[in-house]
């Protein structure tokens, strides 16, 4: 990955207050950076409000007068000051927020920059219809490249028939199909190390219900947990021992409607439960 976008923001040419958000799209419990590029005002006010207009109350960490100051446990958004220039959000929760900065210039003039920063969670909390911060089906490349970044060159991997691109951040064991046509982002990867030689498991939890991460999460947890049709099938078959029984190495699939693909390791295709998923795939059905 090659870094994140960065999100300039000027009134007019004959305004200075001008400062570079690292990202209108962020992630909850991570920070969220802001420096002001420019000197010559006063008087700098920092406000947050709703879609509403409402203030937003958050808790202030100046770390510029105490370099050992903590927010509060219990505050849910988070301003850090580190200097004069820089500032960072924190916000525990999934949310939209307006960042509002008043100032005074030396001349007297009222300066103001405004910005809307949405706030994801990993993972899925509205029945996968948004994952990693991505609605599927909705949202385009230039959205995926804002919250997540490029990724490097050698990690985009296109088609056959060309009409996907897999963007894929390794170290954050995630992929994305891309429509080369549309530029929708269609689907969704989490990737295990015990499949196809991913470095990285995915650390994600997937949703509310499904509280596991690659490499651990077991088929008994998707089948209790979601009650969708769902079709079953085979990537590939297992080996056999020395003793002619077949080993748990076979790969097969459980495509849940409305969800996406469970790819476990088993013995059999009815050998389900219990059995170790090595990837999830959140989209349309996929043919093998």
């Amino acid at each position: 990955m090659t870094g994140y976008a960065r999100v300039f923001f000027q009134q007019d040419e004959n305004q200075f207050l001008l400062y570079a958000l690292d990202n209108e799209y962020a992630f909850t419990n991570e920070e969220n950076n802001f420096v002001i590029r420019s000197t010559n005002y006063s008087d700098l006010e920092i406000y947050f409000s709703d879609n509403d207009g409402f203030d937003l109350t958050y808790d202030y960490v100046d770390l510029s007068v105490n370099p050992d100051a903590v927010a509060d446990s219990d505050s849910q958004l988070i301003l850090t000051k580190t200097d004069e220039l820089n500032y960072s959000i924190f916000s525990k929760s999934q949310t939209e927020v307006n960042l509002e900065l008043y100032a005074t210039s030396q001349t007297g003039e009222e300066l103001e920059a405004k910005s809307l920063i949405q706030f994801f969670d990993h993972g899925t909390v509205d029945d996968f219809k948004t994952i990693e911060g991505i609605e599927l089906g909705i949202d385009n490349s230039a959205k995926l490249e804002k919250l997540h970044g490029v990724p490097l060159e050698e990690d985009i991997i296109i088609s056959e028939d060309r009409l996907t691109e897999r963007w894929q951040y390794l170290s954050q064991g995630i992929g994305f199909d891309v429509n080369t046509t549309t530029n929708i982002v269609e689907r969704i990867y989490y990737y295990s190390t015990l499949y196809e030689d991913y470095p990285t498991n995915s650390p994600y939890a997937i949703s509310a219900l499904l509280k596991f991460t690659m490499g651990t999460v077991k088929m008994k947890h998707t089948t209790k947990s979601y009650g969708k049709k769902f079709i079953k099938g085979t990537i590939s078959e297992p080996t056999l021992n020395e003793d002619n029984e077949k080993n748990l190495d076979g790969v097969y699939y459980y495509y849940f409607e409305n969800i996406g693909t469970f790819i476990y390791f088993s013995d059999g295709e009815e050998t389900v439960i219990n059995q170790l998923v090595v990837q999830f795939i959140s989209g349309p059905e996929i043919s093998w």
